[in-house]
Formats: C-alpha cells, structure tokens, sequence
C-alpha cells in the first residue's frame, strides 16, 4: 500500500510508502511535517497532475482502482469562463499520466470512484437554477475519462428555492463497477438541522433502491458525510454529530451492499475539539482507517487545528487510542484524506 498526497493548489503529486492501514492514515499529516518516523518519506519527486495553463484550480478528490491506477478529479475556474467545470485526469499504477484522459466534466465539486479496471463515476452537486435549488447528480466515465453514460439525479424530491439543498457529496466504487453516493441536506429554513442520506449505483450509473436516510439528531444534526467500501462491498460510513458544539464527534457505521445497517454505530472520534472533514478508507484486511479536522485544544481555550485519526476493527469498533497527527500549536491543518 501506498500513500498520495495532493498537494495545495493541485499542481503536484506526491506518493509515499506505507506498511500498514495505521500508516496510511498517517499519511496527510507527514506531508505537512508531523513528528513521525524518519522511514516514512516521500517514494521519488512530486507528479504533474494539471497543466499550468493559469485556471485556478482547487477541491481535488482521489481515487485509485484495484490495479494500482488512480485518477483525480477538481474543480478549475478561469477568469474568462463561467461558470466553473470540473476535470479529471488519470494516471497508471507507475503515476505516469494516462495519454488522453485529462478531459472536462460537468460536476465542478465532484468525488471521484474508480472500479476494478479503472472505469470512473463522478458524484457531485449540481445546480439547477431554473427550479430555485439544486440535485445530487452522478456520472459513468470509460477508462480515460470519457463520458459513458448520461448525468442521473442520485436523490429524490421536488426541486424548489424551498426544498432541501445537498452538499458534502461523497462516493466509494467497488471493484464490480457498483458505488454509494452519500451526502447531506438541509432545509433552508432558520435553525433547520442537516441530515445525511445515502444511495447506491449500478455499475451503469443506475440508481438503486431508495434513498436511505440516517434523520438528524440534538441541536447539531448529522453532516458531512464521507464514504468507502470494501470489496466485498460492505460500507463504511463516517459523519459528524452531536446534541450541542461541545459534543460534537465523528461517528462511524457499517453498512451491507444493499444498505442494511452491520450492528451499531460506533463513535471513532472524541468530544470537545469541533471535529469536521471527517475521511474514511478500508484495506484488503479489512481494518478501517479514520482521520478528520479537530481542534488542537478544547473550543474554550484557544485555537489552532491539527489532524485526528483511529483505527476500527473490521467490525467497526475502534482499536487504539485517537492519535494527533500534528502537534504543532503554530499553524492550522484542513482537507484531510486517508
């Protein structure tokens, strides 16, 4: 197994090795200069991923396929051009790029799924100005990014300036081409709570079985749903919740392939630091590996962010203690991946 690392500004990529799923997930805080062993250090120097053709390009996702393969997909924006697109690119599994597959794609803010032989699925929001709101919409693409298939809506509902509006959109593709799109919604309405959901795709982009909705809980709500899932395609899903601030936590619950619920939820992350950006990732074994945003220091004595991550068992109770990846008072941390 090996770690990729995007860097700011999505001009570079760097790779580094990894021995265990515990390593994987300390990955993102090395990158930034975390006090860990001397022996994790970058494999060779950084990749090209984009071109310097002076569009400002930010919101990279990461996907590899199960041949050693990956690809990427951002958002780019250009002074002349509006409104924003999104692109992908992708790579074999020497991280040499794949002639033809840097291409245009609808989904601005997407994530990016890759199956076993590399063909892709973009999820992403899409804004539907002519109704007032917005969908969760999904895309199939060949194996050098070209569409495969027609855009389809992921949720459900009327589409009004009322209705719901979606954001934080995560998917996971397994080997066999199926995938889950999971995300977040809330009524646009003062004080409404968010709540996460989540649906499965055929390997055609097809929507299967109904949405799936895991409600809203205390003052706060569920949010920011991130999704993986492993071979046998099981799911893994992480969000954030609690009943007031001071509680807020990571949460963490397997799921079958068709969405049943695998035992309880589990919380993979502590109380009292404002965790967000919560990411998951499983390995061949089994293990799940979470890491997410979280305050250096209690919300009520002072600042500064650093990146917090746990182990699960297959099962999906935690192992292990909560580590810090940065240490580090003097700066903050985001955008954590694992």
């Amino acid at each position: 197994m090996s770690v990729r690392h995007l860097s700011p500004g999505l001009s570079r990529f760097t790779r580094f090795p990894s021995t265990s799923l515990i390593f994987a997930a300390l990955g993102f805080g090395l990158s930034f200069g975390a006090p860990l062993s001397a022996q994790i250090v970058p494999l060779g120097g950084d990749i090209a991923v984009s071109l310097p053709d002076g569009d400002l390009e930010s919101g990279a996702n990461i996907a590899a396929d199960r041949n050693g393969g990956w690809g990427v997909t951002w958002k780019s924006a250009h002074l002349d051009v509006f409104p924003d697109i999104g692109r992908q690119r992708r790579f074999d599994r020497d991280d040499h790029p794949v002639s033809g597959s840097l291409r245009d794609h609808d989904l601005p803010s997407a994530d990016l799924g890759l199956d076993g032989g590399g063909k892709g699925v973009t999820a992403g929001v899409r804004q539907r100005p002519e109704l007032g709101g917005a969908e969760v919409a999904a895309q199939c693409f060949d194996r050098l990014g070209a569409t495969a298939s027609a855009a389809v809506r992921v949720d459900t509902g009327a589409i009004s300036q009322v209705s719901p509006y979606p954001g934080a959109v995560s998917i996971a593709t397994a080997s066999d081409g199926r995938s889950v799109v999971a995300w977040q919604e809330i009524l646009r309405v003062p004080l409404a709570l968010p709540s996460v959901y989540f649906r499965m795709l055929g390997a055609d982009c097809a929507p299967e079985g109904e949405v799936i909705s895991l409600g809203s809980v205390g003052t706060i709500g569920r949010s920011q749903p991130h999704v993986a899932v492993r071979g046998d395609g099981t799911i893994a899903l992480v969000w954030i919740e609690g009943e007031q601030d001071s509680n807020l936590h990571v949460r963490a619950q397997l799921f079958d392939p068709d969405g049943a619920p695998l035992g309880s939820s589990s919380i993979a992350g502590p109380s009292g630091r404002l965790p967000s950006e919560p990411r998951v990732a499983v390995s061949a074994s089994g293990l799940i590996a979470v890491v997410w945003k979280s305050d250096l220091q209690p919300p009520t004595s002072g600042s500064g962010t650093g990146i917090g991550a746990r182990v699960l068992a297959a099962d999906g109770t935690p192992t292990g203690d909560v580590l810090l990846l940065r240490s580090s008072r003097a700066a903050n941390t985001a955008a954590p991946a694992v």
